[in-house]
């Protein structure tokens, strides 16, 4: 293999390997804290390019000298800080406190620090990239085809990555192409830089098999909830839309926003969360007994108005809202929910429960997200039922921009053609 193609399958794994991470990080930035830290995954990829783009328009020549050494050694060191660094910004973020942010200054310094620290693989790549381009510019479509293929197979290797490795493994398991781009690179005379790439490889394999735990703010659901006494965490399955965890405690019950009229039992059972977010609520029990607390809330209005024969829940979730139709006699239910890893855990986790009552005849769920469901259904329902919507803190502050594309004009449009 030859020098020029050996650099242009480098920089290939390289800009696969920096893509990725940032879809990783945003999934981590999702579970530790809220999803709003993942668009400043974006941010931090452009602050680590920019400061390389400023060293290299400074030290050029410098730079050019020394790209044999230089090379491999700048993709290794970014292996190793794409590995290391995303473990030690997890760590800070367990004494990270966003709720913190306008009262303690400190707060600011420690998230200055994990921007810095995620920034530096991304520093140490753009140089690679940044070196590659200036050193070939004469071939510069050939190498940046190279970039431009890798960064799209790099978008594809993330998704699958995050339905394959647990969160805190995802960042040293996409190091593992950037190293393999500083091995490609290794010059045969540098016998040092062999015995690091070694000592590099081996880094990354323990990071990989002993990952630091994940740390959860202490605000978000799931973090209280595994704070009850007798938690315990059921089962957990990793998607690209969302970690979902079935978790178990016995003061677990169920009753949102229930009216004091209501004078049976409430229900108990398991909880789902997606991200570390309140997903769902799992009874131990029968779905149609626990549904029936639902008639003494506001979402038993549309069933006093009418008893409706068809049926569409939107976000259906754990299928309560479904069972809440049925109960009213409801001839057909369609429930649709886009996080497909969830239902495939209640079908798995709970075989009794929630796979008896998903496998009634008339129910039919779709995993898919609501308003592609609407543009491509056709059939027209008696009642559509929207999710309920909450937000920690209230409804002000940084929840007050939280986008809900179920709830624009055109997705009103889009139901009221189906009623």
């Amino acid at each position: 293999m030859t020098i020029g193609l050996r650099r242009q399958l480098a920089l290939g794994l390289l800009s696969a390997s920096l893509i990725a991470l940032q879809l990783a990080l945003m999934q981590t930035f999702s579970i530790s804290q809220w999803h709003h830290f993942a668009y400043m995954v974006i941010s931090i990829a452009l602050l680590g390019f920019g400061a390389a783009g400023t060293l290299l328009a400074l030290c050029r020549s410098w730079f050019l000298q020394r790209s044999t050494t230089l090379l491999p050694l700048l993709l290794l060191a970014s292996a190793l800080a794409m590995a290391f660094a995303s473990g030690r910004v997890q760590l800070m973020f367990a004494r990270f406190d966003s709720y913190l942010l306008p009262y303690d200054p400190a707060q600011s310094m420690l998230l200055l620090v994990v921007i810095l620290l995620l920034s530096l693989p991304f520093f140490l790549g753009a140089l690679v990239i940044g070196i590659l381009f200036v050193e070939q510019a004469e071939q510069i479509g050939i190498i940046y085809f190279a970039n431009l293929l890798g960064s799209g197979l790099g978008g594809l290797i993330g998704i699958a990555a995050l339905a394959r490795f647990a969160p805190e493994q995802l960042a040293p398991a996409l190091a593992l192409p950037a190293l393999a781009a500083g091995l490609l690179l290794l010059p045969p005379q540098r016998k040092w830089l062999r015995l690091t790439a070694a000592a590099a490889l081996a880094a990354i394999t323990l990071a990989l098999a002993f990952p630091p735990a994940l740390p959860l703010s202490q605000f978000k659901d799931l973090q209280r909830t595994l704070d009850l006494p007798g938690s315990r965490t059921i089962a957990i399955r990793n998607d690209p839309y969302g970690q979902v965890r079935a978790v178990s405690n016995p003061a677990l019950r169920f009753a949102p926003g229930l009216s004091l009229n209501y004078r049976g039992p409430v229900p108990q059972g398991d909880a789902l969360f997606s991200n570390g977010d309140w997903f769902g609520f799992v009874p131990a029990g029968s779905f149609a007994d626990a549904a029936s607390l639902l008639d003494y809330t506001t979402q038993g209005l549309p069933f006093v108005v009418r008893s409706p024969a068809s049926v569409l829940v939107l976000h259906a979730g754990t299928g309560l809202a479904a069972a809440q139709a049925l109960n009213h006699q409801a001839r057909s239910v369609t429930a649709v929910e886009p996080h497909r890893a969830a239902l495939e855990l209640l079908r798995s986790s709970y075989p009794e429960t929630a796979g008896a009552f998903f496998a009634r005849p008339q129910l039919r769920v779709t995993a898919a997200e609501p308003r592609t469901w609407l543009a491509a259904d056709s059939q027209r329902y008696d009642l559509v039922t929207l999710p309920t919507l909450g937000a920690f803190g209230g409804t002000a502050g940084v929840f007050a921009l939280h986008e809900q594309h179920n709830l624009t004009r055109e997705a009103f449009a889009e139901i009221w053609q189906h009623l």
